[in-house]
């Protein structure tokens, strides 16, 4: 999966898929210091889709917390 989306995000156009592969189990690996996105990073890493799933979540919560902030 990590080849299909970093191939859609034209990443690493000339890697092999096996070692595109290796790079992404390493990525993940040191994932939060990874560096590749959390877009093409989370279907193959659990951490990395947790926080991608607690994003929006997180935006919501900051938004609603400055509203309440601003009405006072």
């Amino acid at each position: 999966m990590v080849g299909r989306n970093a191939r859609a995000h034209h990443s690493f156009p000339t890697l092999p898929d096996h070692l595109l592969l290796a790079y992404g189990r390493a990525q993940c690996a040191a994932y939060p210091r990874s560096r590749i996105s959390l877009g093409v990073l989370a279907p193959i890493c659990p951490a990395a889709a947790a926080d991608r799933r607690r994003e929006p979540h997180a935006q919501d919560v900051e938004e609603q917390r400055l509203e309440a902030e601003m009405r006072r």
